[in-house]
């Protein structure tokens, strides 16, 4: 059953350009400010989960093992993000 779930935090445009992904830790994204955000438990929150060392968006996440990888994308600034990237991810605690 599909629900409301809680509005993405950050400025706007945060929910530009974002890439999301489920794994068995959590419904995870990444946007315009660099932070990974995981959906709570509770599904009424998300929690800042890591940081990527270059913030990007219009990329794409994906798993690979407890790791999410961030490929591609670009940036606010005029320089293009590394390739790949990747950020450990676990369950919450």
């Amino acid at each position: 059953k599909w629900s409301s779930g809680p509005g993405l935090p950050g400025k706007s445009p945060q929910g530009f350009g974002i890439s999301a992904w489920g794994t068995e830790a959590g419904l995870f994204f990444s946007g315009f400010d660099g932070i990974l955000y995981r959906l709570a438990e509770s599904g009424d929150a998300w929690i800042e989960s890591a940081r990527l060392k270059q913030p990007r968006f219009f990329h794409r996440l994906l798993p690979h093992k407890n790791e999410l990888i961030a490929v591609a994308g670009t940036s606010r600034s005029d320089t293009h993000p590394a390739l790949m990237e990747s950020v450990t991810i676990e369950k919450e605690k």
